[in-house]
């Protein structure tokens, strides 16, 4: 049998996992990918979205962006390589990185 992966970026609002509306919708979904801080999250709500999700006994991804935040990462900013190695993309990488190291998030290598 052929599968579809129905999956939905998740943690970019902490009002929707306050009030439990972001739970509420997993049950939807087979896997979510978790903002990782550039355009939205933070560590607490990483770490909540990805409980939620193996809750779910959903699939985990990371969602790592650029550093804007005002504008949800839907401008283009022209940055340099040199400008994105030194923004905070690096910085969201190593934060999923740290929730691969605490066995949340798989190696796919």
């Amino acid at each position: 049998m052929k599968r579809i992966d129905l999956n939905c970026d998740m943690g970019e609002l902490p009002q929707a996992i306050a009030d439990g509306t972001q739970e509420s919708l997993m049950p939807s979904f087979t896997s979510v990918n978790v903002a990782c801080g550039g355009h939205a999250g933070d560590a607490q709500t990483m770490q909540t979205t990805i409980e939620q999700a193996l809750r779910w006994k959903l699939a985990v991804g990371a969602h790592p962006s650029y550093p804007d935040r005002a504008n949800f990462g839907r401008v283009e900013l022209n940055l340099s390589p040199e400008a994105v190695a030194d923004s905070g993309l690096p910085a969201s990488s190593r934060s999923c990185g740290n929730c691969r190291a605490q066995r949340y998030i798989s190696d796919p290598r």
